[in-house]
């Protein structure tokens, strides 16, 4: 029962549901809370305890002071737009430059503040005022330089608190997309660092649920790795193979996916296809080359798709040399089946979690992917492509804990 300023008690219904804040039409990450709701409320407002929307601020990803609080109750049926929930009148209004200042709650301060009274920091403190053990102070911030892939990185080091978000982000979201625990150590290593990481991360990845599910135990590799020699530029050779079917089939009914992989950059891309059609699959190439550039060569195995006339002339017309793998015979074209196996373990994550919309959620899965260096040239395909490191979700939080941050509203 709930007792209002004036009338009598309301009967309210406890649910659980996650809860978020709003700005513009951008939900933050959901925070889980137990909610009363009733019968008769002709109103979006949801009021909130000052614990609930100090927890909410913790997530660090505000950049604005107005805030509108939006719902996901499980048993809501009533679904309306995130534009719907934010004030008509702030729309109106011209963007502007807001900085995230000390009245709603500064970043920068709250990470320093976390990082002098962390007792598991204090010996790194004591070895960086002694300019010693690669620890550094600047601005107040405790750093760590590291050489990491021929580069020296000043990571931001985490206090205790601080340590389940990265986690989270780095391995189960999907810009994580569950990878190994190798691959999430220099996907942290890039922006982080704190005393112990590596055997921290290791126990995180190795009692994932997820990952739990997925692993299996093999005596042998069933694709054994192969040298393969490296073009001197990027899309100068690429492999190219199939998967699927998938189950389940995508809301938008694509059963498959194009694969593919640079042989210089280790750069992947996936392209769902609704069918096997050699139609399809050169409207799927031809949407990568017009990105990347046409290659010279296509390595491929003997798919019907792949071998069909129209592919032929497809390539002809393009200029790409195609190059088909002995048939029955994987390991010819090794380089592509050690990717399709990678995003098939991805892949297995996001359709237990987000069922038949699957396919919306590839360009994340391709991200994490390219973020990280590569196991055989020791550099994210990203940096290769791009000649830049990647900039995602993690080296965003680093700068948003360190600057005083100011976005677009």
């Amino acid at each position: 029962m709930l007792q209002p300023s004036f009338g009598d008690c309301l009967k309210a219904e406890l649910k659980e549901g996650d809860i978020g804040l709003v700005t513009n039409g951008y939900i933050t990450p959901v925070i889980k809370t137990v909610v009363a709701t009733m019968d008769g409320l002709n109103t979006d407002i949801v009021l909130l305890d000052t614990e609930t929307y100090e927890a909410l601020l913790e997530q660090e990803r505000i950049c604005s002071p107005r805030f509108t609080a939006a719902m996901s109750l499980r048993s809501y049926s009533s679904k309306k737009s995130l534009d719907e929930s934010v004030n008509t009148e702030e729309e109106e209004q011209e963007p502007t430059i807001t900085e995230y200042d000390e009245e709603n709650g500064n970043n920068t301060e709250k990470f320093k503040k976390q990082q002098q009274i962390c007792d598991t920091l204090e010996e790194a403190w004591n070895f960086a005022r002694r300019k010693k053990g690669g620890y550094v102070i600047e601005n107040d911030i405790l750093y760590y330089e590291e050489l990491l892939g021929g580069n020296r990185l000043k990571q931001l080091v985490i206090p205790e608190r601080r340590k389940r978000k990265i986690l989270e982000i780095a391995h189960e979201s999907v810009f994580g997309a569950h990878l190994g625990a190798h691959k999430t150590i220099q996907r942290i290593k890039f922006s982080f660092y704190w005393p112990g990481m590596v055997k921290e991360i290791k126990a995180y990845c190795s009692s994932c649920h997820g990952c739990q599910l997925r692993k299996v135990i093999r005596s042998v590799d069933k694709i054994p790795i192969t040298p393969v020699s490296r073009p001197e530029l990027p899309f100068q050779v690429v492999n190219v193979d199939l998967i699927g079917p998938v189950d389940p089939v995508s809301s938008q009914g694509h059963k498959y996916i194009l694969c593919l992989m640079d042989q210089h950059s280790r750069w992947p891309e996936a392209i769902p296809l609704k069918s096997l059609t050699a139609k399809s699959t050169c409207e799927a190439l031809l949407e990568i080359f017009s990105r990347t550039g046409i290659p010279e060569v296509i390595v491929m195995d003997n798919a019907t798709n792949f071998t069909a006339s129209l592919t032929q002339e497809f390539l002809k017309i393009l200029g790409a040399c195609p190059r088909f793998s002995t048939p029955y015979h994987p390991e010819g074209n090794g380089l592509i089946e050690r990717w399709n196996q990678t995003l098939k373990n991805m892949l297995h994550h996001i359709i237990r979690e987000e069922g038949r919309s699957w396919h919306r959620h590839i360009p994340f899965l391709l991200w994490a992917y390219r973020e990280v260096p590569n196991a055989t040239t020791g550099t994210p395909p990203f940096l290769l492509m791009y000649g830049r490191d990647p900039k995602g979700p993690l080296s965003i939080l680093k700068s948003i804990w360190t600057v005083r941050t100011r976005c677009y509203l």
